[in-house]
């Protein structure tokens, strides 16, 4: 951060953008086959994501945006246990918080319809919360992830636009053994999936800074 502020400074480009998201985010199916005793399958319900993001403006037609996004949601899997040699189902609680930067480029910047579009890289924070048994176990996990978005900005006045904005949001390798069914669902499943998530939504921008 403190690397794109002295450049931006550098640039003389001094806008600051300050953007709130909400985003209806579409079911994803994660499912993983390695052998008879290691599989699953099911999906990621889709559901409401909500955040906000901190752009700098280091050209006119370019800037530079970090995000903070977050998902509460649903994953129903069926699973193979080797332990009792039959097929479990649980419907766990996943919370997925998304540390994103990203850089946006502007068509028309400041006028009053501004297409974009830009590219995302960063972090996925995972919980994992099994509601079975007598108690809910969670799990934690870290997992890279990258997406894609563009959209456009409707400059409603010289300082405030009406967001509207597609996105794709991948959260790699994601799901599999080691977090959610080491302990708290007691298989060997140790293949893997990623979340690959599309959403629609809108949010507003403001110019904070000069």
């Amino acid at each position: 951060m403190l690397v794109i502020l002295l450049a931006a400074y550098a640039a003389g480009a001094q806008r600051i953008r300050v953007n709130p998201y909400g985003t209806g985010v579409f079911d994803d199916k994660v499912e993983a086959y390695r052998s008879p005793t290691s599989n699953f399958k099911g999906k990621v319900e889709g559901g409401f994501q909500w955040g906000a993001g901190l752009e700098y403006r280091l050209h006119k037609n370019f800037g530079v945006e970090f995000l903070y996004l977050r998902q509460d949601t649903k994953m129903p899997l069926e699973y193979y246990d080797e332990d009792i040699e039959s097929t479990q189902q649980t419907n766990f609680d996943l919370a997925l918080n998304y540390l994103l930067v990203g850089g946006v480029v502007s068509i028309n910047p400041n006028k009053t319809i501004e297409p974009y579009a830009g590219f995302l890289a960063g972090m996925t924070l995972m919980r994992v919360d099994d509601p079975g048994e007598n108690q809910a176990k969670h799990q934690r996990d870290t997992r890279f992830a990258w997406g894609l978005r563009g959209g456009v900005n409707f400059w409603v006045t010289k300082l405030v636009a009406i967001r509207l904005q597609s996105q794709l949001i991948v959260a790699s390798r994601a799901v599999g053994g080691d977090i959610y069914f080491g302990s708290s669902a007691n298989t060997n499943a140790s293949t893997y999936s990623s979340i690959a998530q599309f959403g629609l939504g809108a949010g507003l921008a403001f110019k904070v800074g000069r």
